[in-house]
């Protein structure tokens, strides 16, 4: 033991810094605001200090205005304390009524600062993280797409970080909360909520605030399963990141009698053509044979028509931030790769519709891109940053001249900006005299009976119509509220012409649907969906008719077991997800929720 160690506490209430050295009988005490370094401002320090840590030999802590300053205690004496600005903190451009919690992580001679973004009624559901390592040299914050040689576990009063060894995988942030414990796992950025098997060693009658670490084996043990059934279906998806040979057609084979199964070539042009991409790529991957005699995909021009073989929606999501499309099939699973164009590289997927996605890189600019034809159209510029207006949307496909983009202002609520594409401006709508406020950026905006639909945290309606003269009216439709114990996420959709409430529980109990009842004007419980499917995600909610193939009276959801989707069954009321076909019955604990994940309907 070092006879030079010293101990710190810090005292928030009275502001002030209590230490001894190791070996010394009495504590001394210095108040830092009595003298005001010349160096900081009283708005430095007024707050007092947070979170203080040594990092390579010298004494850290947060402060400034709501702690978002980085400062260094160079020196403390009983009569003075010599404080210095270090750094500014990271600043998270988010959506309005996103909370924020943040945390500084010292991890062996490097610092780390985690933030983590969540929204709902009690701030339940985590919409994001995002994790950036401090440069010492220059003291500039760089964000971090990936930590896979540690791993780091959040409390509410410290953090902690271990190296990863053959005992903790690394890769992963453990983040407890309440009573449960959340993994965020950087690779595909999703996050799990633990099961009761992880949490077994942490006593019932404990302070909460207290940070046990769980046992991790049966964890680890389940996301190396996952792992290698994700590897193998990456080697058959990835055939369609390759860029295909321009110089082959389809069928650019020999003329008679083709190579596959003895059909004649005209026979197998009618069976190909009936296939979608899905099941022509499982086709070629059958063997040596059907690879040759099948050519790749040119994904980036209409190469396939599919008059009779309509594709059920995908799950879509950023591989790891590499610049990569990973699309999963709800019922024949498995990941299919498609590279994202460089002038989208690190977007985020805002909204989805009629094959399209409405995708961000910067703060203002905007792009429709139809990742199976590699299109982009890009929108102006709106001249503030978009992500203050947390509920955005488009009504149809880009090409058609009925589309309009909608972006809900819920600083300003109600506010509201539109365009057209093709339109050199934004149209901006203010309405006055109105007291209402609520957060309606929890869900994406639905086009419905010629309005545009909002849902609030209270479970209301916010209808916007624009009228032929150009303006704009809104009003609210209250609305009997929703079940506490489901306050988790709700989804908004239409189908079947009626407008549909979605809403799942926040710690895997379930799900439950509502309709609309326009007359009483209150939620109305629906049991079965019969023939429908719903697909529900942050950025995009719709309904499909499904046919005689077992994915009917089902919510597929953004969340995944190995390489399948998972979906809840509204028969069983239990979650289920196809493996192989087959429909199997799955733990919520053992699922992930893939954080920026969209739903999309192929479209050519």
């Amino acid at each position: 033991m070092d006879p030079n160690t010293m101990v710190f506490l810090f005292d928030k209430a009275h502001p002030s810094v209590i230490y001894c050295k190791l070996g010394e009988k009495l504590w001394n005490t210095v108040c830092y605001t009595e003298k005001i370094p010349a160096r900081l401002h009283l708005r430095d320090i007024k707050d007092g200090f947070d979170e203080p840590f040594s990092l390579n030999g010298s004494l850290y802590a947060r402060g400034g205005q709501y702690h978002k300053k980085l400062l260094c205690i160079h020196q403390v004496q009983p009569t003075h304390i010599d404080v210095r600005k270090y750094c500014d903190l990271p600043r998270i451009q988010g959506f309005t009524h996103t909370n924020h919690s943040n945390h500084l992580v010292e991890s062996y001679g490097e610092l780390f600062y985690i933030v983590i973004s969540s929204e709902g009624e009690h701030s339940f559901t985590i919409v994001d993280m995002n994790v950036f390592k401090l440069n010492q040299e220059s003291l500039r914050w760089q964000k971090v797409k990936r930590v896979q040689d540690r791993v780091f576990f959040l409390g509410c009063l410290y953090n902690i970080s271990y190296l990863a060894t053959g005992e903790i995988k690394g890769g992963f942030i453990y983040h407890k909360r309440l009573d449960h414990l959340y993994i965020y796992r950087f690779e595909d950025h999703s996050i799990s909520l633990s099961s009761r098997r992880l949490m077994w060693n942490i006593p019932k009658t404990c302070d909460q605030t207290i940070f046990f670490v769980p046992d991790l084996r049966l964890f680890h043990r389940q996301v190396e399963q996952d792992s290698d059934e994700a590897r193998r279906s990456e080697i058959e998806g990835r055939e369609t990141i390759e860029q295909a040979n321009k110089e082959k057609s389809l069928f650019g084979m020999n003329e008679g009698e083709s190579q596959l199964f003895g059909l004649p070539i005209d026979l197998l042009k009618i069976i190909v053509r009936l296939l979608n991409p899905v099941d022509y790529i499982n086709l070629r991957s059958i063997s040596k044979t059907c690879r040759s005699v099948l050519p790749q995909i040119q994904w980036r021009e209409p190469s396939i028509s599919l008059p009779f073989a309509p594709l059920s929606p995908w799950l879509v999501f950023s591989y790891m931030d590499s610049g990569i499309h990973s699309f999963m099939d709800p019922k024949l699973g498995g990941r299919y790769l498609i590279n994202i164009p460089k002038s989208l590289v690190d977007g985020k997927i805002l909204h989805s519709k009629d094959g399209w996605l409405l995708m961000s890189k910067t703060l203002k600019g905007l792009s429709f891109y139809n990742p199976l034809t590699k299109e982009i159209i890009k929108l102006s510029k709106l001249d503030m940053d978009f992500l203050s207006y947390s509920c955005i949307g488009f009504s149809s496909s880009p090409k058609s001249p009925e589309c309009l983009v909608v972006a809900i202002d819920s600083l300003h609520f109600p506010c509201v900006y539109t365009i057209h594409p093709g339109e050199e401006k934004w149209h901006y709508y203010e309405f006055e005299n109105h007291n209402y406020r609520s957060d309606t950026s929890l869900d994406s905006p639905v086009f419905y009976d010629g309005a545009i639909y909002v849902l609030d945290e209270y479970g209301n309606l916010v209808v916007f119509e624009l009228q032929r003269e150009g303006k704009m009216t809104w009003k609210v439709l209250h609305v009997h509220k929703r079940p506490i114990e489901f306050d988790y996420q709700n989804f908004l959709l239409v189908c079947a012409g009626k407008l549909l409430l979605v809403l799942i529980s926040k710690v895997g109990k379930g799900a439950m649907v509502f309709k609309l009842n326009r007359a009483k004007m209150c939620w109305r419980r629906v049991r079965k969906l019969e023939n429908y499917a719903l697909y529900v995600s942050r950025s995009s909610s719709f309904s499909t008719l499904v046919k005689g193939n077992g994915m009917g009276n089902r919510i597929f959801l953004p969340r995944v077991h190995g390489n399948s989707v998972v979906n809840y069954y509204l028969k069983t009321r239990k979650f289920h997800c196809f493996s192989r076909q087959d429909d199997n019955v799955v733990k919520y604990s053992d699922t992930r929720n893939l954080l920026q994940a969209s739903w999309i309907q192929p479209s050519w």
